[in-house]
């Protein structure tokens, strides 16, 4: 995997993203930084690098790449769907970036966030999983309107689309929209692309996430997921998350 190119194209991501107020904090100059209440960085990118809180390297947790070509949409678009949700005044936050990755064992995998996490200032959390990766968050759950960092380990490979999610990095952002009007957004703006709106969380025929596949880098899918106004952010913070660390 060529790190590099996945980190340039989070960071041009990013910079789009930054023209609407609500996420303009999480970038400074022409790099990432996600800077808690309590004036710490949870992550960011320094140039071609991107910088973990903890000791978790790229590298490693996306060792196996997808073997998709690259292909990305284009950033216009990406564009004018932020300008389309500043306009309504529909976004409230950046609530995680994420990274899903194949691991070999569930249980392993566990005892290292655990390691890794156990010596930094920072909390790791686990909430229920409807999908076959466990769902880890890595940040700090009392300031609960701040973004965490989430691990998606999976060890079932067997799915036959597998090569168009694993791996992948999403950045979620929570929204005041329904999961109707983020879907007739999405569909109309993209729909002379290959960017699909799909319900990628749903928990008891409730809709809390709409994903949109922007493409992949490298080896890397990279997906920009609007939560809807269905998700209690303290809720799911101070409820749903259960410490482990």
């Amino acid at each position: 995997m060529e790190a590099g190119k996945v980190i340039d194209k989070l960071k041009e991501i990013f910079k789009l993203l930054s023209s609407n107020r609500q996420l303009e904090s999480f970038v400074k100059g022409d790099e990432i930084a996600l800077v808690t209440t309590d004036n710490r960085t949870l992550l960011s990118t320094i140039s071609t690098q991107l910088v973990f809180p903890v000791n978790l390297e790229l590298e490693r947790i996306f060792a196996d790449k997808s073997p998709l070509e690259d292909d990305f949409v284009s950033f216009k678009l990406i564009e004018t769907l932020i300008q389309d949700l500043s306009q309504r005044d529909a976004v409230i936050s950046l609530n995680h970036i994420g990274f899903c990755y194949k691991t070999d064992s569930q249980t392993q995998e566990r005892q290292t966030l655990t390691n890794s996490v156990s010596g930094s200032n920072w909390h790791l959390y686990e909430e229920n999983s409807n999908d076959q990766a466990r769902w880890y968050f890595i940040g700090n759950t009392e300031y609960w309107k701040d973004p965490l960092i989430e691990l998606l380990p999976v060890t079932d490979a067997s799915d036959k689309w597998l090569p168009y999610w694993l791996p992948h990095i999403h950045i979620d952002i929570d929204t005041q929209l329904t999961c109707e009007e983020i879907e007739s957004i999405t569909k109309r703006i993209f729909e002379n692309s290959n960017v699909v709106p799909f319900r990628v969380t749903v928990i008891d025929n409730i809709v809390y996430t709409i994903r949109l596949r922007l493409g992949i880098v490298s080896g890397v899918n990279i997906d920009l997921d609007l939560s809807t106004n269905s998700r209690n952010v303290q809720v799911q913070r101070q409820i749903l998350l259960k410490k482990i660390i």
